[in-house]
């Protein structure tokens, strides 16, 4: 043996220790400790691993590691060559998933649909000063006016108010209930709102007279804000 395997091994030796012991103890393999007290050193890992290995088995010996690494042969090495890295390109950019354009176009077309109903609401910016919606709905004779049919028929119309919009004064809802359809539609116009208008079929409430009203009567409102009446049909034929 060579000396620095001969020091290492008669040391071990010396102090009853056995290569298992020395595994155990230090958590170097049992063949690399084999290797360094044979000099084997090319069965060792690269070169930084095998002085850490020295090192390590030295301390536990109780062995100056500086004395230990003077007799490592470091040109006597052979290193391995390490194959060159593969070139990493960056990636391209992922396509443009379909599922996004569909749901891009589902919000687009629900935007559209809400900018439509708000204009509808309000009366919209270019049609004239008071419009509003004449809506006309259906429902079985004996039910209450709060339940309408969902399957409305919606009707716009224009029917001039002679109320400026331009600016939203604080107004009082006046109290429409039991009046007759077109004197609830001055005493809207007259308070400077708008009105929605919902026909129904009703068996107690004569026809053209207001069933229900909303917002309720005395709300505080802006002017131009739409009220919906909800006015008789008579009862169904």
């Amino acid at each position: 043996m060579a000396v620095l395997g001969k020091i290492l091994s008669e040391t071990r030796i010396s102090r009853g220790l056995t290569l298992d012991d020395i595994e155990r103890e230090t958590r170097i393999a049992r063949r690399y400790l084999e290797a360094l007290e044979h000099d084997e050193f090319d069965a060792l890992p690269a070169p930084v691993y095998c002085r850490a290995f020295l090192r390590t088995y030295a301390q536990f010996l109780g062995i100056d590691p500086k004395e230990v690494l003077r007799f490592y042969p470091e040109k006597g090495r052979q290193t391995a060559e390490l194959a060159p890295l593969p070139q990493v390109t960056k990636a391209p950019p992922p396509a443009l998933s379909p599922n996004w354009i569909v749901a891009g176009g589902v919000i687009l077309v629900f935007l559209l649909a809400g900018a439509i109903i708000l204009r509808l609401g309000s009366g919209g910016d270019k049609e004239p000063s008071g419009a509003s919606v004449s809506v006309i709905a259906t429902q079985p004779a004996g039910e209450g006016a709060e339940q309408l049919n969902p399957a409305i028929d919606l009707q716009p119309t224009t029917e001039a108010t002679g109320q400026e919009s331009a600016e939203a004064q604080p107004v009082t809802v006046p109290d429409v209930r039991d009046a007759m359809g077109m004197d609830a539609l001055t005493s809207v116009r007259e308070a400077g709102l708008t009105y929605v208008v919902v026909r129904v079929y009703d068996d107690e409430v004569p026809a053209g007279f207001v069933i229900s009203q909303s917002p309720s009567p005395d709300d505080d409102a802006r002017a131009g804000d739409p009220v919906t009446l909800v006015i008789s049909r008579g009862p169904r034929k």
